[in-house]
């Protein structure tokens, strides 16, 4: 119910889906709805001066740990080395 109430509004809203849900992100592209990952969002953040690296880095790798199943290691290694952040992982 969630996931079709928020392509609803984001459709009549001409708003963009900020999700890492793939079965969400499904029915958005089905529809016509804009999206962008969720780490994407956290990028463009830093990349604009909204966000600093190292608070983007915390919050990417919380993301990655409560979710490491779907924001896998391959995922944090992109976002941080676009910040210019080096992290082993």
């Amino acid at each position: 119910m969630q996931d079709h109430l928020c392509v609803l509004l984001a459709k009549e809203q001409r708003w963009t889906c900020v999700t890492n849900d793939r079965p969400l992100r499904r029915e958005c592209e089905s529809q016509g709805v804009p999206l962008i990952w969720g780490v994407e969002l956290i990028c463009r953040l830093v990349e604009n001066g909204g966000f600093s690296p190292e608070n983007a880095r915390d919050f990417i790798l919380c993301i990655h740990h409560n979710n490491s199943r779907y924001i896998g290691k391959d995922v944090v290694r992109k976002a941080l080395a676009r910040l210019g952040i080096d992290l082993s992982l």
